[in-house]
């Protein structure tokens, strides 16, 4: 579809942006230890803005007071910190775009050091009980925001951003969940608004009238007494008559458990799920409103702004899987872009491991240089086309290698392809293509369906040899399971008339993350499914992002699975294919038409060890799962690791 609405230019109060897409402040945790800008933030939003790029940047959060108020950003509460700011905008403007600085405080949602908020309450929020600030400090707060905003005019910010989302500071004293308040800044409405219009009032009052000022909040928060949407539409426009020049409309729910609106959306709901809130908003107020959350694809984006659901669209981790995503859609060539497929690893490392700067499963080399070509051609050959070897095969061959790929199966994608099957796992189909068209594009020799030997690749006059092979599915040591006529995770989804057939029963043996997909997916064919696994359900997909987990034991909640966590025993009758188990001391006996084993993988070297016990080649790799299963992330890092160096 023509993306005519996406690339239109829009005005924010003086300020023309040229196009509606907007990068929002996101942390990268590139910061450096005395939180001034780093050079690696200021080379990445030149990446996005240059050739076309994003219309607007929304800089990341930044601290308008000390390390006493702690958050993981930079600061702008000195003029210390302006220098790098300066340098940043200059980039961002030479490449044509506009930048906003998002000024914020987590206020009780603060990990560690000072933790403030309008009441001291305990709330889901927080990890503890927070400080409630006085009356004075809370005015004393406002100037803070006051002066990091003249601050951000001086440097040349083309505007600044209020941050009143996700029940930080702001937000909280919004909220009538957090703000339980009976002075002047709370009680009411009116008194919950008074502090974000005393600082969006106090900007303009220092900055001028016509230097726009900006406000995300939270339409809906999954908390008792939490802003929902008809509260949201007051926000608005008491943000509006208080001098707002555009709204940035998100939520709170990240770690508050299942919702239809997270505010960090992973792949098992649909893109954009917060465009419902940002169009009821849209209708209410008459400056630009901007939706954010979960939006990957330029197609969805030009339909929240034909359908008027937005002015402006954020598109936040799709331009970690790609830096290049507006100026493809500018070139028309919206098929080259690499699809984010919303797996939040990126948001589980920064925010919640706190493990370094970002990483992007489909993007291995975000922030890094591009691999230079190979020194010394070679002929590689890559068994194996799942996608840790597609990611090696391609990666060697734009390097200048001569590569061949072998696959046994007909078709590429190894479990990204099974993985497909569900109708949740639209955004893995978009990354299958994509690999489908890299690899068409390529120098790659494929060779599908073809299950080579080792005493072909002995033969074969190989230099270098990549075994991408995959697990081995784990058999646990359960009665009965031997003569069973049992499913394999990988033979339900292989088998289509397994899906097909009219079996009204299903049990899945496995609460891992394939296992709770399969069993969400039976229920969604109409079957009767319970789901069985030793572990206590607090440790069910225990490693995944808060997030992702929630919403997808929520859908088996929604959806009537039944869960049975902490078995002790599991057998299995063939003669009746029937489950037994014994948890919390009662015995269960659950009749069923089929049985899936979801138990896991385990790594499969039998084909590695024989290569190197013939000396196949001089350099052997073995990665992906077959080495030692894993995600999907470290099956596409292992491959484009390896492609960068043979």
């Amino acid at each position: 579809m023509p993306l005519r609405h996406l690339l239109t230019p829009i005005n924010i109060g003086p300020v023309t942006i040229r196009n509606r897409i907007v990068f929002p402040p996101i942390d990268l945790a590139l910061h450096r230890e005395d939180r001034k800008v780093d050079q690696r933030y200021i080379d990445f939003l030149a990446v996005l803005a240059q050739n076309n790029g994003v219309g607007m940047i929304i800089s990341e959060f930044t601290a308008v007071a000390n390390d006493q108020f702690w958050a993981p950003a930079s600061r702008i509460d000195k003029d210390d910190f302006i220098p790098g700011f300066v340098k940043m905008v200059e980039t961002v403007h030479q490449h044509g775009a506009r930048i906003f600085m998002q000024l914020a405080l987590l206020g009780g949602r603060a990990p560690s050091g000072r933790a403030i908020a309008p009441s001291a309450i305990q709330s889901p929020l927080y990890p503890g009980v927070p400080e409630e600030l006085s009356t004075d400090e809370v005015k004393e707060l406002v100037s803070k925001w006051r002066e990091a905003a003249i601050r951000a005019k001086k440097i040349g910010f083309d505007g600044v951003e209020v941050h009143g989302g996700h029940t930080y500071l702001i937000g909280a004293f919004m909220s009538p969940h957090a703000n339980r308040r009976e002075d002047e800044y709370g009680y009411d409405f009116q008194g919950r608004m008074r502090f974000p219009t005393e600082i969006i009032r106090g900007i303009k009052e220092d900055c001028g009238g016509q230097y726009p000022v900006g406000v995300k909040f939270s339409a809906y928060e999954a908390l008792h007494n939490g802003i929902t949407g008809p509260l949201s539409i007051d926000i608005a426009e008491h943000l509006e008559k208080a001098g707002a020049d555009y709204l940035h409309v998100s939520s709170s729910t990240y770690m508050l458990g299942g919702t239809d609106y997270p505010d960090v959306p992973p792949l098992f709901v649909p893109e954009g799920p917060l465009t419902s809130f940002s169009g009821m908003i849209k209708k209410r107020v008459h400056v630009p409103v901007l939706t954010v959350a979960g939006i990957a694809t330029p197609q969805k984006a030009e339909e929240i702004i034909a359908e008027a659901k937005a002015d402006l669209v954020c598109v936040g981790r799709a331009m970690f899987a790609d830096q290049h995503w507006v100026s493809k859609v500018y070139a028309g060539q919206e098929d080259e872009i690499t699809p984010c497929i919303r797996c939040n690893f990126c948001h589980k490392k920064i925010v919640i491991d706190r493990a370094g700067a970002v990483e992007c499963t489909v993007n291995p080399s975000l922030l890094g240089e591009p691999p230079r070509p190979a020194a010394v051609m070679k002929r590689v050959v890559v068994v194996g086309a799942g996608p840790a070897g597609l990611e090696a095969a391609i990666t060697a061959s734009e390097r200048g290698h001569e590569v061949i790929l072998y696959e046994k199966n007909d078709e590429l994608g190894g479990n990204v392809r099974l993985g497909c099957v569900p109708p949740f796992k639209q955004d893995l189909r978009r990354l299958l293509a994509h690999y489908e068209r890299r690899l068409k594009k390529s120098e790659v020799s494929f060779m599908p369906g073809r299950e080579i030997s080792v005493e072909d690749l002995k033969n074969g006059g190989a230099d270098a040899l990549v075994v991408a092979v995959g697990a081995q599915e784990y058999v646990p040591d359960i009665p009965g399971i031997e003569s069973a006529p049992i499913t394999a995770a990988r033979d339900f989804y292989l088998k289509k008339e397994l899906q097909e057939q009219s079996s009204e029963r299903a049990v899945v043996i496995g609460a891992g993350e394939v296992g709770c997909e399969i069993a969400w997916y039976l229920a969604l064919l109409g079957r009767s499914v319970s789901l069985v696994d030793v572990l206590p359900y607090e440790g069910w997909i225990a490693d995944e992002h808060p997030t992702n987990r929630f919403i997808l034991m929520e859908q088996l909640s929604k959806n009537d699975v039944q869960l049975l966590d902490g078995a002790k025993k599991i057998e299995i009758a063939s003669d009746s294919l029937s489950v037994s188990l014994e948890r919390e001391e009662i015995h269960y006996t659950i009749a069923a038409d089929l049985v899936v084993l979801a138990t896991g993988y385990k790594k499969n070297d039998q084909f590695s060890n024989g290569l190197r016990n013939e000396d196949a080649a001089s350099e052997i790799y073995v990665i992906g799962d077959c080495a030692y299963p894993r995600d999907i992330h470290w099956a596409i890092r292992e491959g484009y690791e390896i492609g960068t160096r043979i």
